[in-house]
Protein backbone atom coordinates (compact mmCIF):
# COMPACT_ATOMS: atom_id res chain seq x y z
CA UNK A 1 0.00 0.00 0.00
CA UNK A 2 1.40 3.59 -0.75
CA UNK A 3 0.17 6.79 -0.04
CA UNK A 4 0.84 9.75 -2.48
CA UNK A 5 -0.20 12.78 -0.26
CA UNK A 6 -2.11 11.89 3.19
CA UNK A 7 -4.95 9.74 4.44
CA UNK A 8 -8.49 11.05 6.14
CA UNK A 9 -7.80 11.81 9.77
CA UNK A 10 -8.72 9.21 12.40
CA UNK A 11 -9.26 5.51 12.58
CA UNK A 12 -7.12 2.18 11.94
CA UNK A 13 -5.76 0.21 9.30
CA UNK A 14 -4.54 -3.27 8.98
CA UNK A 15 -1.22 -4.07 6.81
CA UNK A 16 -1.18 -7.88 6.41
CA UNK A 17 1.16 -8.42 3.46
CA UNK A 18 4.03 -5.87 2.37
CA UNK A 19 5.06 -1.94 3.85
CA UNK A 20 2.48 0.79 3.98
CA UNK A 21 4.62 3.73 1.90
CA UNK A 22 3.76 7.21 3.31
CA UNK A 23 5.90 10.70 2.21
CA UNK A 24 6.07 11.07 6.18
CA UNK A 25 4.53 9.70 9.55
CA UNK A 26 2.61 12.83 9.62
CA UNK A 27 0.86 12.11 6.35
CA UNK A 28 -1.01 8.99 8.71
CA UNK A 29 -3.06 11.78 10.06
CA UNK A 30 -3.12 9.63 13.61
CA UNK A 31 -4.16 6.45 11.98
CA UNK A 32 -3.43 3.56 13.94
CA UNK A 33 -1.27 1.40 11.64
CA UNK A 34 -1.35 -2.43 12.87
CA UNK A 35 1.75 -4.30 10.85
CA UNK A 36 1.88 -7.97 10.84
CA UNK A 37 4.62 -10.43 9.48
CA UNK A 38 7.56 -7.95 10.14
CA UNK A 39 6.15 -5.06 7.87
CA UNK A 40 6.81 -1.37 8.03
CA UNK A 41 6.18 2.06 7.40
CA UNK A 42 8.61 3.13 4.69
CA UNK A 43 9.36 6.88 4.10
CA UNK A 44 12.28 6.87 2.52
CA UNK A 45 13.22 6.55 -0.78
CA UNK A 46 10.38 8.61 -1.76
CA UNK A 47 7.58 6.26 -4.34
CA UNK A 48 7.20 7.15 -7.42
CA UNK A 49 4.12 7.88 -7.42
CA UNK A 50 4.48 9.87 -11.32
CA UNK A 51 6.25 6.77 -12.92
CA UNK A 52 3.78 4.24 -11.50
CA UNK A 53 0.71 5.97 -12.30
CA UNK A 54 2.26 6.65 -16.06
CA UNK A 55 2.74 3.31 -16.21
CA UNK A 56 -0.60 2.00 -15.10
CA UNK A 57 -2.45 5.04 -17.33
CA UNK A 58 -0.29 3.06 -20.27
CA UNK A 59 -1.64 -0.28 -19.53
CA UNK A 60 -5.27 0.27 -18.42
CA UNK A 61 -5.29 1.97 -22.36
CA UNK A 62 -3.13 -0.81 -23.97
CA UNK A 63 -6.12 -3.03 -22.04
CA UNK A 64 -9.08 -1.17 -23.66
CA UNK A 65 -7.65 -0.82 -27.01
CA UNK A 66 -7.51 -4.68 -27.06
CA UNK A 67 -9.89 -6.28 -29.62
CA UNK A 68 -12.53 -8.36 -28.08
CA UNK A 69 -12.90 -11.68 -28.61
CA UNK A 70 -15.45 -12.75 -25.74
CA UNK A 71 -19.23 -11.96 -25.12
CA UNK A 72 -21.68 -11.54 -22.04
CA UNK A 73 -25.13 -13.12 -21.78
CA UNK A 74 -26.75 -10.41 -20.17
CA UNK A 75 -30.26 -11.46 -19.10
CA UNK A 76 -33.95 -9.44 -19.75
CA UNK A 77 -35.44 -11.06 -17.16
CA UNK A 78 -33.57 -12.03 -13.17
CA UNK A 79 -31.43 -14.80 -14.73
CA UNK A 80 -28.00 -15.37 -13.83
CA UNK A 81 -25.87 -13.82 -16.14
CA UNK A 82 -22.29 -15.39 -17.98
CA UNK A 83 -19.50 -13.87 -19.89
CA UNK A 84 -18.18 -16.24 -22.46
CA UNK A 85 -14.66 -16.86 -23.21
CA UNK A 86 -14.99 -16.86 -26.65
CA UNK A 87 -14.90 -20.34 -28.95
CA UNK A 88 -11.60 -18.65 -30.88
CA UNK A 89 -9.25 -18.15 -27.84
CA UNK A 90 -6.43 -19.88 -27.65
CA UNK A 91 -5.28 -21.47 -24.56
CA UNK A 92 -2.57 -19.26 -22.86
CA UNK A 93 -3.55 -16.24 -24.91
CA UNK A 94 -6.33 -13.32 -23.63
CA UNK A 95 -9.59 -13.88 -23.49
CA UNK A 96 -11.21 -9.96 -24.12
CA UNK A 97 -14.65 -7.89 -23.07
CA UNK A 98 -16.20 -4.94 -23.76
CA UNK A 99 -19.33 -4.13 -22.15
CA UNK A 100 -20.91 -1.10 -20.82
CA UNK A 101 -20.19 -0.66 -17.16
CA UNK A 102 -23.99 -0.19 -15.88
CA UNK A 103 -25.65 -2.78 -17.99
CA UNK A 104 -23.48 -5.43 -16.19
CA UNK A 105 -23.28 -4.14 -12.83
CA UNK A 106 -26.05 -1.64 -12.32
CA UNK A 107 -29.28 -4.22 -13.73
CA UNK A 108 -31.84 -5.36 -11.76
CA UNK A 109 -32.25 -8.80 -13.98
CA UNK A 110 -28.93 -9.95 -13.40
CA UNK A 111 -28.92 -11.94 -10.12
CA UNK A 112 -25.54 -13.09 -10.30
CA UNK A 113 -23.00 -13.07 -12.42
CA UNK A 114 -20.77 -15.92 -13.38
CA UNK A 115 -17.63 -16.83 -15.99
CA UNK A 116 -17.92 -19.63 -18.48
CA UNK A 117 -14.69 -20.48 -19.66
CA UNK A 118 -15.30 -22.57 -22.37
CA UNK A 119 -13.38 -25.67 -22.32
CA UNK A 120 -10.40 -22.17 -22.82
CA UNK A 121 -7.43 -21.84 -20.96
CA UNK A 122 -6.60 -18.13 -21.16
CA UNK A 123 -3.64 -16.43 -19.83
CA UNK A 124 -5.72 -13.45 -18.64
CA UNK A 125 -9.20 -12.18 -18.52
CA UNK A 126 -9.35 -8.44 -19.22
CA UNK A 127 -12.93 -7.47 -18.43
CA UNK A 128 -13.32 -3.66 -20.43
CA UNK A 129 -16.31 -2.23 -18.76
CA UNK A 130 -16.86 1.58 -20.71
CA UNK A 131 -19.18 4.99 -19.15
CA UNK A 132 -18.54 7.90 -17.21
CA UNK A 133 -20.37 6.75 -13.71
CA UNK A 134 -20.31 3.39 -12.94
CA UNK A 135 -22.06 1.83 -10.19
CA UNK A 136 -22.03 -1.75 -9.29
CA UNK A 137 -25.51 -2.48 -6.57
CA UNK A 138 -28.69 -3.69 -8.39
CA UNK A 139 -26.26 -6.84 -9.96
CA UNK A 140 -25.81 -9.54 -7.78
CA UNK A 141 -22.73 -11.22 -6.58
CA UNK A 142 -20.13 -13.07 -8.37
CA UNK A 143 -20.25 -16.22 -8.20
CA UNK A 144 -18.80 -19.81 -9.25
CA UNK A 145 -16.26 -19.74 -11.50
CA UNK A 146 -16.17 -16.38 -11.15
CA UNK A 147 -14.82 -15.95 -7.45
CA UNK A 148 -12.14 -19.06 -8.36
CA UNK A 149 -8.57 -18.53 -6.30
CA UNK A 150 -6.91 -20.32 -9.12
CA UNK A 151 -8.27 -17.29 -12.10
CA UNK A 152 -8.54 -14.63 -9.56
CA UNK A 153 -4.79 -13.20 -10.44
CA UNK A 154 -5.32 -13.60 -14.16
CA UNK A 155 -9.05 -11.44 -13.97
CA UNK A 156 -8.79 -7.60 -14.07
CA UNK A 157 -11.42 -5.01 -14.56
CA UNK A 158 -10.80 -2.65 -16.66
CA UNK A 159 -12.65 1.15 -15.90
CA UNK A 160 -10.77 3.29 -19.03
CA UNK A 161 -12.79 5.99 -19.42
CA UNK A 162 -15.22 6.31 -15.82
CA UNK A 163 -15.12 9.44 -13.73
CA UNK A 164 -16.86 7.31 -10.88
CA UNK A 165 -16.40 3.77 -10.04
CA UNK A 166 -18.65 2.98 -6.93
CA UNK A 167 -18.51 -0.91 -5.89
CA UNK A 168 -21.30 -1.68 -3.46
CA UNK A 169 -20.24 -5.77 -3.82
CA UNK A 170 -17.24 -7.10 -3.95
CA UNK A 171 -15.51 -8.03 -7.48
CA UNK A 172 -13.33 -11.02 -7.88
CA UNK A 173 -10.17 -10.34 -9.29
CA UNK A 174 -7.93 -6.96 -9.77
CA UNK A 175 -9.66 -3.33 -10.47
CA UNK A 176 -7.98 -0.87 -12.65
CA UNK A 177 -9.72 2.80 -12.18
CA UNK A 178 -8.16 5.64 -12.76
CA UNK A 179 -10.09 8.09 -11.58
CA UNK A 180 -12.30 8.24 -8.32
CA UNK A 181 -13.49 4.63 -7.24
CA UNK A 182 -15.10 4.19 -3.79
CA UNK A 183 -15.31 0.42 -1.85
CA UNK A 184 -18.09 0.33 0.59
CA UNK A 185 -19.16 -3.42 0.88
CA UNK A 186 -17.64 -7.08 1.39
CA UNK A 187 -14.33 -6.98 -0.10
CA UNK A 188 -11.66 -6.30 -3.57
CA UNK A 189 -10.29 -9.71 -3.68
CA UNK A 190 -7.43 -8.71 -5.80
CA UNK A 191 -5.14 -5.72 -6.17
CA UNK A 192 -6.33 -2.39 -6.59
CA UNK A 193 -5.07 0.81 -9.28
CA UNK A 194 -7.33 3.81 -8.78
CA UNK A 195 -6.07 7.59 -9.05
CA UNK A 196 -8.15 7.84 -5.92
CA UNK A 197 -9.59 5.39 -3.33
CA UNK A 198 -12.44 6.18 -1.04
CA UNK A 199 -13.40 2.51 0.86
CA UNK A 200 -13.94 0.73 4.28
CA UNK A 201 -13.46 -2.85 3.16
CA UNK A 202 -10.88 -4.79 2.78
CA UNK A 203 -8.63 -4.98 -0.09
CA UNK A 204 -7.02 -8.56 -0.26
CA UNK A 205 -4.82 -10.40 -2.31
CA UNK A 206 -3.78 -12.06 -5.01
CA UNK A 207 -1.64 -9.58 -7.24
CA UNK A 208 -2.62 -8.58 -10.60
CA UNK A 209 -0.65 -11.52 -12.94
CA UNK A 210 -2.32 -11.18 -16.18
CA UNK A 211 -0.29 -8.66 -18.00
CA UNK A 212 2.68 -10.58 -17.63
CA UNK A 213 1.10 -12.62 -21.04
CA UNK A 214 0.62 -9.28 -22.97
CA UNK A 215 2.85 -6.89 -24.96
CA UNK A 216 2.21 -3.86 -24.26
CA UNK A 217 2.89 -0.71 -26.27
CA UNK A 218 5.34 0.93 -23.40
CA UNK A 219 7.44 -2.40 -24.46
CA UNK A 220 11.30 -1.52 -25.55
CA UNK A 221 12.76 -4.46 -27.30
CA UNK A 222 16.41 -5.87 -27.90
CA UNK A 223 17.73 -4.98 -31.32
CA UNK A 224 20.07 -7.81 -32.40
CA UNK A 225 18.60 -10.89 -34.26
CA UNK A 226 21.05 -13.30 -32.64
CA UNK A 227 18.98 -13.25 -29.34
CA UNK A 228 15.33 -14.00 -28.30
CA UNK A 229 13.20 -11.58 -28.71
CA UNK A 230 12.59 -10.05 -25.30
CA UNK A 231 11.24 -6.81 -23.91
CA UNK A 232 11.47 -4.42 -20.86
CA UNK A 233 8.56 -2.01 -19.92
CA UNK A 234 10.20 1.57 -21.27
CA UNK A 235 10.47 4.08 -17.78
CA UNK A 236 11.63 7.45 -18.42
CA UNK A 237 13.00 7.79 -14.71
CA UNK A 238 15.68 4.91 -15.32
CA UNK A 239 17.71 4.06 -18.50
CA UNK A 240 20.62 3.47 -19.60
CA UNK A 241 21.79 6.99 -21.92
CA UNK A 242 20.59 10.35 -21.49
CA UNK A 243 17.73 9.37 -24.19
CA UNK A 244 14.54 7.86 -22.71
CA UNK A 245 14.01 3.86 -23.68
CA UNK A 246 12.59 3.72 -27.43
CA UNK A 247 9.39 1.83 -27.72
CA UNK A 248 9.43 -0.47 -30.54
CA UNK A 249 6.33 -2.67 -30.27
CA UNK A 250 6.42 -5.08 -32.45
CA UNK A 251 10.08 -5.41 -32.26
CA UNK A 252 12.81 -3.82 -35.02
CA UNK A 253 15.65 -6.18 -35.27
CA UNK A 254 18.82 -7.00 -37.57
CA UNK A 255 21.97 -8.26 -37.43
CA UNK A 256 23.57 -5.12 -36.67
CA UNK A 257 20.99 -4.43 -33.62
CA UNK A 258 20.33 -1.71 -35.96
CA UNK A 259 17.07 -1.78 -37.01
CA UNK A 260 15.22 0.32 -34.24
CA UNK A 261 17.10 3.56 -34.63
CA UNK A 262 15.40 4.30 -37.84
CA UNK A 263 12.16 5.32 -36.21
CA UNK A 264 11.62 7.19 -33.37
CA UNK A 265 14.73 7.91 -30.65
CA UNK A 266 17.93 6.14 -31.22
CA UNK A 267 18.49 4.89 -27.63
CA UNK A 268 21.57 3.08 -27.88
CA UNK A 269 23.22 5.69 -25.82
CA UNK A 270 23.97 3.76 -23.04
CA UNK A 271 27.25 2.33 -23.46
CA UNK A 272 29.63 5.18 -24.00
CA UNK A 273 32.32 3.51 -25.14
CA UNK A 274 34.40 0.31 -25.02
CA UNK A 275 38.34 -0.79 -24.74
CA UNK A 276 38.62 -4.59 -25.30
CA UNK A 277 41.74 -6.21 -26.41
CA UNK A 278 41.54 -10.55 -26.91
CA UNK A 279 43.44 -12.11 -23.98
CA UNK A 280 44.10 -9.02 -21.48
CA UNK A 281 41.43 -6.43 -19.32
CA UNK A 282 39.41 -4.08 -20.83
CA UNK A 283 36.99 -1.52 -19.62
CA UNK A 284 33.60 -0.18 -20.25
CA UNK A 285 32.07 3.35 -19.91
CA UNK A 286 28.04 2.61 -19.50
CA UNK A 287 25.77 6.12 -19.09
CA UNK A 288 23.32 5.18 -16.10
CA UNK A 289 20.21 7.43 -15.22
CA UNK A 290 18.23 6.49 -11.57
CA UNK A 291 15.67 9.07 -10.88
CA UNK A 292 13.60 6.90 -9.52
CA UNK A 293 13.54 7.32 -5.84
CA UNK A 294 14.22 3.22 -5.57
CA UNK A 295 17.75 1.17 -6.03
CA UNK A 296 17.65 -0.36 -9.74
CA UNK A 297 20.37 -2.65 -10.14
CA UNK A 298 23.16 -3.29 -13.49
CA UNK A 299 23.67 -6.36 -15.03
CA UNK A 300 25.88 -6.81 -19.05
CA UNK A 301 26.28 -9.61 -20.87
CA UNK A 302 29.10 -10.26 -23.26
CA UNK A 303 28.31 -13.10 -25.69
CA UNK A 304 32.12 -13.70 -26.05
CA UNK A 305 31.60 -16.50 -28.88
CA UNK A 306 28.76 -14.75 -30.84
CA UNK A 307 26.43 -17.79 -30.54
CA UNK A 308 23.29 -16.02 -29.49
CA UNK A 309 23.81 -17.96 -25.84
CA UNK A 310 24.29 -16.18 -23.02
CA UNK A 311 25.35 -17.49 -19.69
CA UNK A 312 28.29 -19.48 -21.41
CA UNK A 313 31.91 -19.16 -20.49
CA UNK A 314 35.11 -19.26 -22.90
CA UNK A 315 38.24 -19.83 -22.09
CA UNK A 316 37.16 -19.64 -18.31
CA UNK A 317 35.37 -16.26 -18.39
CA UNK A 318 31.52 -15.92 -18.24
CA UNK A 319 29.41 -14.27 -20.63
CA UNK A 320 28.10 -11.91 -17.57
CA UNK A 321 30.19 -9.40 -17.01
CA UNK A 322 28.45 -7.11 -14.65
CA UNK A 323 26.17 -9.01 -12.16
CA UNK A 324 23.67 -6.97 -10.13
CA UNK A 325 25.42 -3.90 -9.87
CA UNK A 326 23.12 -1.42 -7.33
CA UNK A 327 22.58 1.85 -8.72
CA UNK A 328 21.14 4.05 -6.39
CA UNK A 329 18.26 6.58 -6.63
CA UNK A 330 19.79 10.16 -8.01
CA UNK A 331 22.77 8.67 -9.79
CA UNK A 332 22.68 10.37 -13.13
CA UNK A 333 26.38 10.07 -15.26
CA UNK A 334 29.03 7.53 -16.83
CA UNK A 335 30.94 5.00 -15.12
CA UNK A 336 33.65 2.54 -15.81
CA UNK A 337 33.51 -1.42 -15.65
CA UNK A 338 36.35 -2.99 -15.63
CA UNK A 339 36.03 -6.49 -17.73
CA UNK A 340 38.36 -9.62 -18.81
CA UNK A 341 38.11 -10.50 -22.43
CA UNK A 342 39.17 -13.90 -23.27
CA UNK A 343 42.24 -15.01 -24.89
CA UNK A 344 40.26 -17.34 -26.73
CA UNK A 345 37.55 -15.23 -28.90
CA UNK A 346 37.88 -13.56 -32.66
CA UNK A 347 38.01 -10.04 -33.07
CA UNK A 348 34.47 -8.92 -34.15
CA UNK A 349 32.66 -11.93 -33.27
CA UNK A 350 31.21 -10.83 -29.97
CA UNK A 351 27.90 -9.04 -29.15
CA UNK A 352 26.81 -7.37 -26.05
CA UNK A 353 23.56 -7.53 -23.74
CA UNK A 354 22.82 -4.53 -20.96
CA UNK A 355 19.99 -4.47 -18.93
CA UNK A 356 18.60 -2.45 -15.89
CA UNK A 357 17.16 -5.07 -13.96
CA UNK A 358 13.97 -4.49 -11.61
CA UNK A 359 13.48 -1.29 -13.07
CA UNK A 360 13.80 -2.87 -16.52
CA UNK A 361 15.09 -0.58 -19.14
CA UNK A 362 16.99 -2.38 -21.68
CA UNK A 363 19.48 -2.05 -24.20
CA UNK A 364 21.31 -4.71 -26.97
Amino acid sequence: MAIQNSIAAGGSINVVNGDLWAPSAAALNGFTINYSAGNSLVTSPAFDFATVFSSITAESATYAAMAANSTATIPSSPAIAYLNVGSGVADGTPAVFSLDGNTLLHNGNIQTIDLNLNGKNPSAIIINLTGASINYDWSGENINVLRDTFLRPKILWNFPNATSVTLGKPLYGSTCSLCHAHGSWGAIEGSVMAKDYLGNVAVKLPLWEGGASICTDASDFGDSLLFADASSTAIATIKLGANAGDVDSPPAANAAATADDLAGTDDEDGLISATLTIGSSGTLFINRVNGSGANACLNAWIDWDGDGILGETNGGIADQVIANVVIPPGTSGNQSYAVTVPSSILAGQFMPDFDHLHQQSRAD
